[in-house]
């Protein structure tokens, strides 16, 4: 919701020319948010320093033998997910319609072809 309205407002008003902040700074904040994500997130509470004896036991025992469990059946829904149609489908429309605005962009810039002179509005 931030995002897209940030980009516009720093490629008007950005520095390093313009578009380019845009990449930088989301570049900045995402490698910021990346660093802090690895200093204070841990696999498990066993791993983590700032836990005391007494959570961490709470922790461990109210999770059970449910987190091995856990990983697998992600894994086995993950693949579920991948091998249906529906998700196929959807590979096979974003690659054509990703195809066939190249192929426009193509016909306009390469063949010098004129989208005015037959009703359509498409800029490059």
């Amino acid at each position: 919701m931030i995002s897209l309205p940030l980009s516009g407002l720093l490629s008007q008003y950005g520095f390093a020319g313009g578009w380019p902040s845009v990449f930088y700074v989301f570049g900045a904040v995402g490698t910021a948010w990346s660093l802090a994500f690895l200093i204070w997130v841990y696999e498990d509470p066993d791993c983590h320093k700032g836990i005391r004896d007494s959570e961490r036991k709470f922790i461990v025992s109210s999770l059970g033998g449910e987190q091995h469990e856990q990983v697998s059946s992600c894994l086995q829904d993950s693949y579920k997910i991948i091998t249906l149609c529906e998700v196929h489908s959807s590979y096979v429309s974003l690659f054509a319609a990703t195809y066939s605005m190249d192929v426009r962009v193509d016909i306009v810039t390469i063949l010098g072809y004129s989208n005015r002179s037959h009703g359509t509005k498409l800029r490059v």
